[in-house]
This record gives structure tokens, sequence and C-alpha cells, in this order.
């Protein structure tokens, strides 16, 4: 089962999505959800401002 324990997460501008981890047993794996899909979450988050991307993120974190 992949936990997410660590709540660091980061703006990828190169991917144009916010990259955060999570963790199986001592694997760590490396996941992203992007620009597109934190739109959908928060229609008013604007392109150009990763921290309106990170806020999507932020409050979509179970």
């Amino acid at each position: 089962m992949i936990e997410f324990p660590n709540y660091s997460r980061s703006y990828d501008r190169t991917r144009h999505a916010v990259r955060f981890w999570g963790y199986d047993s001592a694997l760590e794996a490396s996941f992203f959800i992007e620009d597109d899909a934190l739109r959908r979450l928060q229609p008013d988050a604007h392109p150009n401002n990763e921290s309106d991307f990170l806020n999507a993120f932020d409050s979509n974190v179970m």
C-alpha cells in the first residue's frame, strides 16, 4: 500500500504539474498532478501562478 506521509510538494514548471512523494515501505515514489487536473478542482487558478496550483493541491489533499 502506498502511503503519503510526506507533505512536501513543489511546482515543476517543466511538467506544468505539482510534484509530491509517496512511500511503499522503504521505497519512495514521485507523483505528479498536472495543471489541467488542478484547474478542474479550482477553476479560478491562474495559468502562470504556481502558488494557485499549490493551493489547489493543498485544498484537496485527504
